[in-house]
């Protein structure tokens, strides 16, 4: 036939998934290829059977298809001319090698005049020669026209910018190829024939029209897609917010819902929160159902999954198939409260019954709550924090002030800060916890308050149990312990004591879910088990549903007869870190010696000398060496001089020091104990010249900084440097060296930014002390003067985000002094975020929220919404059950929901949801309560989004529930309105009665807002305005700023 060019065709790659590429495979009607080396469960069977029926591909002669076999040049170009469906009479290329006449001649003169194939160079196309991968991927995507695509490709042996590079990038980003192995391609291989077909074929069936389309599996056609109700698919991490998540069943033919789905179940589970269902029925194509967050300090990420469960006949393939997934997120928010002055609480959550957790509008340090003294946080004498007298943080429950044990600091978190309190003075479960923060600013006292309820649904677990030694087992559980029962090995095991563990507001470790059980003998090698009964946590003090019965753990001790041993490290010339290999006790500095090599002469042997011997009291002019010692851990110490070399050796005069001699520590026979086993170590002498010892040599080198990051302190900053320095005041063992004088040099700290004009500003900074806990002297930290600029709050005024810091004048341990240093950082912006106030059941001094025990019928809570709810739908439905839990689970079985109107006028809707639970559900104990928790997914009849509380404290009346029908309290009444022209514009008059809990009145006009005067249960309002209008908007607030009644007023 004559030759018909074909003009190239370009396709952009589609969202196919490799899933879809690799299921290509689907058997195709009709030819039946035969080879005995492709059995109809390889994997290439179905593309060989479509390239053999359509006559682009053959066997060989042998009858197989030689799946391994190569393919030269000449076939490639044959087949790919085939399944393009290119002409036979092209213009001969300039390629000598290429006969006219040849069963190939006509491919690639096709080839060759479209463009898709090349020579080896301009005058051979060597077409007996192999083809190799590269080679075959270029020419498939010329062939194909695919669209170019730029990925990150995981092949190590592709050389970068090399001739087939975009080819490969192309292909692997559409799917249709994925390498020889995961990080290889060996793209100069030739590709096997095997390979050739399946990367044909595929390429075909996705940018081609040769090949008939692949049969998908049902399963293939359906994917369930996951999405929320939430911006960012983020809600509170309070255990009580909560986010819709929506599962549509997606037509990949078409890309829409398929609303004809409907007799589908789905199941939802989720690694973190509270599904109100496991179990959906889908409509028109989706399930919809809320999910509940759980208390977190910090954010954390819960994955969704659902999977059909359930179907009809039409759907049945997709049991078990079809799956979705969807990661969510639960973080604290904050809302602002002026952040000009001082941190402001902006609420308080809390899981756990001897905490709250505090989260402020900026960032909070602990030494604003507790008094800091030489740079260490101080405690009373029962490790109480010592509290700040004029920073006082109140956490009340029924009347009662909670005793607080100390202040812990939110890992990930510079804005929150978590209240421990002391144990016996812990909170109840299910009831109100009301918290109050007096700061005091440069205006007076500021207060701050927030109210939560107290619900911790969770028991107590055991999560692991360890033999730290061969006398202590620590039992790990999942939250703050109160109490427990315990025997070892079924009370074979003898226990001494056991300690249940404490925070330590010094260094601010929580113990508190550990209990050490100490053992009357050592234990044997090997399992042994620990039995737990009437596992308390805080919230089970009050609460039975917080008790745990019993479990067993199993733990394994391993024999140990290891002796101390220690190592040394020597971290300046002047400070040296002893490390042992088991925690010890015993250890004193009279059991450890400094000793100085002296050489041997006329005769006398060479011997090692303590320092404080006689005979080398003329060798230290400055006098003789000592140490000090200090403990890091039980298994760690740090050894300082208590003097300069320069001092000891007199070196302006004698010019020597250190590095002249050679020195070593040793360490008694059995003057330590290794804690786990009752071993003694032999005698320990600890070279201090090792290779590569700072004592070999004179240290020249200044300090330098190493890294700098943030602290939990806000605008306090943590320096870490190259080697110990000496900060003025903050360790008494620093002395000056000779070359220092008497002192040592005070740092200069200073921070260096652009403020919000852009000119630059100097912020004086200084040093708050040493900051690391191992005695290095390596990190210390810094912050802004007092009486200077806060660093935050600059950059949040509109400063630039990148500063420098600048340490001057910074001594090693010998003396050498950096003159200036420099490090750069950025400072962040704060975010905050307010919500706004719409539909509720409780804001402010509204509470729409009752229970009732009815005297042995069904217990009843009451609901009095503010307007109108719906009750149609899943999610957004008051009459669904899932929609509510009640004390942190969901609603018991045998729970039924209703409607009533509380004005008496169905027409407005109804606004009031009345919840029937089992007799005996809601407490009747004196003093005790219930938590209602509402979904946030719940809308109005007007589709107008819940607001305001929606974890609730009520405590039920032990009485009938009463006849619903009064109206909602109306804050404002007898509104008057008027109007007169005046000089130009309208004077404006408002008055109206105000009830008792109206803390404001706002009055707005047309585009202008005005503020009313209350006075003897009214309010007036006269003002002149612009705006021509018939009517105004009175909006009434509470003394918390919330809502509590709109009204519209018309002008006479």
């Amino acid at each position: 036939m004559a030759y018909q060019p074909k003009s190239r065709r370009k396709f952009l790659a589609t969202s196919l998934t490799a899933a879809m590429v690799a299921s290509a495979v689907a058997p195709t009607a009709g030819f039946a290829a035969g080879f005995p080396d492709v059995s109809e469960d390889h994997i290439y069977y179905n593309v060989i059977n479509d390239l053999v029926a359509a006559d682009v591909v053959a066997g060989m002669p042998d009858g197989t298809f030689d799946l391994g076999g190569k393919v030269t040049r000449a076939q490639a170009a044959l087949m790919v001319s085939k399944i393009l469906g290119l002409g036979t009479d092209a213009p001969a290329t300039p390629f000598s090698d290429v006969k006219e006449g040849v069963w190939y001649t006509d491919a690639i003169n096709a080839l060759y005049a479209e463009g898709y194939i090349k020579g080896v160079d301009e005058n051979s196309f060597a077409p007996n020669q192999e083809i190799t991968r590269a080679q075959f991927a270029q020419l498939i995507v010329e062939a194909y026209g695919i669209a170019s695509e730029d990925v990150d490709l995981p092949f190590s042996d592709l050389k970068e910018g090399a001739w087939y590079e975009e080819a490969i990038k192309t292909l692997y980003a559409t799917g249709l190829i994925t390498g020889k192995t995961p990080t290889t391609f060996a793209p100069n291989e030739s590709i096997k024939r095997g390979d050739f077909a399946w990367l044909l074929a595929n390429t075909d069936y996705k940018f081609g029209d040769t090949l008939p389309k692949p049969v998908l599996d049902v399963t293939e056609q359906y994917t369930l897609e996951l999405t929320t109700n939430v911006e960012d698919d983020t809600i509170l991490a309070n255990g009580a917010d909560n986010m819709v998540i929506k599962a549509q069943i997606i037509d990949e033919e078409t890309g829409l819902v398929d609303t004809n789905a409907d007799d589908i179940v789905i199941a939802f589970s989720s690694t973190y929160g509270n599904l109100a269902n496991t179990r959906v029925t889908v409509q028109d194509g989706e399930a919809t159902v809320t999910l509940t967050s759980e208390f977190s300090q910090q954010a954390i990420e819960s994955k969704v999954d659902a999977q059909i469960i359930e179907a009809g006949d039409d759907y049945k393939e997709l049991i078990g198939k079809v799956v979705g997934s969807k990661k969510v997120q639960f973080v604290p928010t904050l809302e602002e409260i002026n952040p000009e002055i001082k941190a402001a609480l902006t609420n308080a959550e809390s899981n756990q019954a001897d905490r709250v957790t505090l989260y402020f509008n900026k960032a909070v340090t602990l030494d604003e709550f507790v008094e800091v003294k030489d740079g260490k946080l101080q405690v009373d004498a029962a490790g109480n924090a010592v509290l700040k007298e004029d920073n006082i943080i109140e956490v009340v429950q029924d009347g009662d002030t909670k005793a607080i044990r100390g202040f812990k600091a939110v890992a990930g978190n510079p804005n929150a800060l978590e209240v421990i309190l002391e144990k016996s003075n812990v909170l109840d479960d299910n009831k109100k916890v009301d918290v109050t923060m007096n700061m005091p600013s440069n205006v007076g006292t500021q207060t701050t308050k927030d109210s939560f309820i107290l619900t911790d649904a969770r028991k107590p677990e055991a999560t692991s149990a360890e033999a730290t030694s061969l006398r202590n087992v620590v039992v790990e559980f999942s939250e703050s312990i109160s109490k427990a029962n315990f025997k070892l090995d079924g009370g074979l095991l003898g226990i001494e004591a056991y300690a249940f563990g404490e925070f330590d507001q010094v260094t601010g470790v929580d113990n508190r879910n550990k209990v050490t059980i100490k053992t009357k003998d050592y234990m044997t090698a090997g399992t042994h088990s620990v039995q737990l009964s009437s596992i308390y946590d805080f919230a089970g003090l009050t609460d039975s549903k917080n008790i745990s019965t019993t479990q067993t753990l199993d733990f394994n001790v391993a024999e140990d007869k290891t002796v101390p041993t220690a190592a040394v490290s020597v971290e300046s010339p002047e400070q040296f870190r002893l490390q042992f290999n088991k925690s010890v006790e015993d250890f004193d500095l009279s059991d450890l010696a400094l000793q100085k090599f002296v050489k041997g002469t006329n005769g006398v042997a060479d011997q090692w000398v303590n320092v404080s011997d006689s005979s080398l009291n003329s060798y230290y002019p400055g006098g003789a060496p000592t140490l000090s010692l200090d403990k890091v851990n039980g298994s760690e110490y740090v050894v300082e001089l208590t003097s300069d070399w320069t001092e000891i050796y007199n070196t302006s005069v004698s010019k020597k020091n250190y590095y002249n001699d050679q020195y070593r520590l040793v360490l008694a026979k059995d003057a330590v104990t290794n804690l786990d086993n009752g071993l003694k170590n032999a005698k320990l002498e600890l070279n201090l010249n090792y290779d590569g010892s700072v004592l070999n040599t004179a240290d020249t080198k200044s300090p330098k900084i190493d890294d700098f990051g943030t602290t939990t302190k806000a605008d306090h900053y943590n320096v870490f440097m190259s080697e110990p320095v000496k900060l003025p005041g903050k360790d008494a063992k620093d002395t000056a060296s000779q070359i220092q004088g008497e002192e040592i040099p005070n740092p200069i700290i200073e921070f260096l930014g652009k403020d919000k004009n852009g000119d630059a500003i100097t912020v004086k900074g200084k040093v708050v002390g040493y900051a690391e806990t191992d005695g290095s002297d390596d990190t210390f930290e810094v912050a802004p003067a007092v009486g200077t600029d806060s660093l935050q709050a600059l950059v949040d005024a509109g400063a630039s985000q990148d500063w420098t810091l600048v340490v001057r004048s910074i001594s090693d341990d010998i003396g050498n002094t950096a003159a200036s240093l420099t490090h750069d950082f950025k400072i962040k912006p704060s975010v905050v975020t307010t919500p706004e106030e719409v539909f509720y059941v409780k804001k402010g001094n509204y509470n729409g929220v009752s229970g009732y025990t009815n005297f042995g019928d069904e217990d009843t809570i009451v609901l009095d919404f503010t307007s109108a709810v719906q009750f149609t739908g899943s999610v957004a439905n008051a009459v669904n059950v899932a929609n509510y839990t009640l004390d942190g689970e969901n609603l018991p079985k045998g729970t039924s929901i209703e409607l009533a109107d509380s004005d008496s006028n169905a027409k407005n809707g109804y606004d009031v949801v009345v919840i029937n639970l089992p007799d005996g559900t809601l407490t009747e104990d004196e003093g005790k309560t219930n938590v209602i928790n509402i979904s946030k997914s719940l809308l109005s009849a007007n589709d107008v989004a819940l607001t305001g509380e929606h974890e609730i404290q009520f405590t039920p009346v032990e009485g009938d529930m009463p006849v619903i029908g009064t109206p909602v309290v109306d804050y404002v009444t007898n509104l008057v309105g008027t109007k007169a022209p005046f000089s130009g514009t309208y004077l404006y008059g408002v008055t109206g009665d105000v009830k008792s809990g109206v803390a404001s009145i706002t009055v707005t006009i047309g585009t202008k807002s005005f503020d009313a005067t209350i006075s003897g249960g009214k309010f007036t309002l006269e003002k002149a305005a612009d705006d021509n209008v018939t009517s105004a908007t009175v909006v009434a607030k509470d003394a918390a700023g919330m809502t509590i009644d709109t009204d519209t007023v018309s002008f006479n």
